[in-house]
């Protein structure tokens, strides 16, 4: 993740796996602060611990989230920085840590009060739960499994296909779900103003819709604070290549809220099967996220790509990650761009050019966006990684 302070600082957030060995996994984050420093890779938390988000204060102290694995199950937490990009962490522990029913990947959001949101799901389980913090985390709410009466069963659990993602701006925090197995396949969102929640469905396939969303959600305010999101669908009718729902044809598709308006942001380049596929969770595009540069008002998304004609020596696809551009609010997208652009057809492991796992910045840096992304030496990469040929 990578996410912009109003002061001019980038904050990374990633996990690093040391040594091989997946009990040596920790969070870890880094920041940079132009021209020049950089803080350097900084872990947030001593336990073994596995991926959440990232998010930053009103003043800018970074805020990173994960669940680490303790004695009797996990706890689900959130990190807070002393300072902007100090990198001295104080763990923060969310309810019910320690047991095997905790929730888990937690995602985070925090509003103009610096209120701080957190939604996490049960491994295995069939709700999402949410709580929040009004004293930076020293004191929670219980998790509670509806938002506005609403269950959050609709998210399903991360592992079994459900992703949460948040966007704030205002004084409004966002939260959207998606889900692709659950009682019904759709993209759907809960908004509030720190009193009530709103709850409202970006799209829902009909009973016979064999094109459903997937994995990958991103969401972004525009200037007049109506919300705009990117998901990402793909066709159930049939199977590509290689692991779980890889190289099954897909989609990128936005929706405007302000008049529930679908349109198709990448150009329908990834609207055919691909054997072999790019590796697990990947259709032939996926990984949507949203930006906008404020003073024009233009949004841009970025997706990952895989071509069938970079096909890496492991009989995986080597992606690229492109981009595209609205400046009419996201009803057409313009000037699709190969952004990375690193083709390494026949790449043995270790020496392939795979990039994935992107996050973009929500907004511009003047006309400038900010990209962070894993190059992958050892195309199809899987969740926790498959670079067991590499040394």
């Amino acid at each position: 993740y990578v996410w912009l302070s109003g002061f001019g600082g980038f904050h990374f957030y990633y996990t690093y796996q040391f040594g091989g060995d997946p009990n040596n996994r920790r969070t870890t984050y880094n920041y940079y602060f132009p021209p020049s420093y950089w803080l350097g890779p900084t872990g947030m938390d001593v336990a073994v611990s596995r991926m959440g988000s990232m998010e930053v204060m009103d003043d800018g102290r970074g805020l990173g989230s994960a669940h680490a694995t303790v004695t009797g199950g996990y706890a689900c937490r959130v990190y807070l920085d002393a300072a902007e990009g100090a990198g001295t962490f104080t763990v923060k522990d969310l309810p019910d840590g320690g047991t095997t029913t905790c929730p888990i990947w937690p995602k985070q959001a925090v509003d103009m009060n610096d209120d701080i949101y957190v939604v996490a799901t049960v491994n295995g389980g069939t709700h999402a739960f949410w709580t929040k913090s009004t004293d930076e985390g020293t004191t929670w709410l219980p998790w509670d499994s509806t938002m506005g009466g609403v269950p959050l069963s609709l998210a399903v659990n991360y592992v079994g296909s459900g992703r949460e993602s948040w966007g704030s701006s205002h004084n409004t925090t966002w939260t959207m779900l998606a889900t692709s197995n659950g009682p019904i396949n759709a993209v759907v969102c809960w908004e509030t103003d720190g009193s009530a929640w709103y709850f409202d469905t970006v799209w829902a396939a009909s009973a016979t819709d064999s094109v459903l969303p997937w994995f990958w959600t991103s969401v972004v305010y525009d200037n007049d604070a109506y919300a705009h999101v990117v998901f990402d669908v793909q066709d159930s009718a049939s199977t590509g290549g290689g692991a779980q729902q890889s190289g099954w044809r897909s989609q990128i598709w936005h929706w405007n809220q302000t008049n529930h308006q679908i349109s198709a942001v990448d150009g329908g380049m990834g609207w055919y099967f691909t054997n072999p596929g790019p590796g697990y969770n990947h259709g032939t595009v996926s990984e949507p996220q949203i930006a906008i540069d404020r003073t024009t008002g233009d949004l841009y998304c970025t997706w990952t790509y895989a071509d069938s004609a970079d096909v890496a020596a492991n009989g995986y696809i080597n992606e690229d990650i492109w981009g595209a551009r609205s400046t009419d609010n996201g009803a057409t997208w313009i000037e699709h761009h190969n952004i990375t652009n690193s083709p390494s057809p026949g790449a043995a492991a270790g020496s392939c050019d795979s990039d994935r796992w992107q996050t973009l910045a929500n907004e511009t840096v003047g006309d400038t966006l900010v990209l962070f992304y894993m190059n992958d030496k050892d195309a199809g990469s899987a969740v926790f990684g498959d670079l067991t040929a590499y040394t």
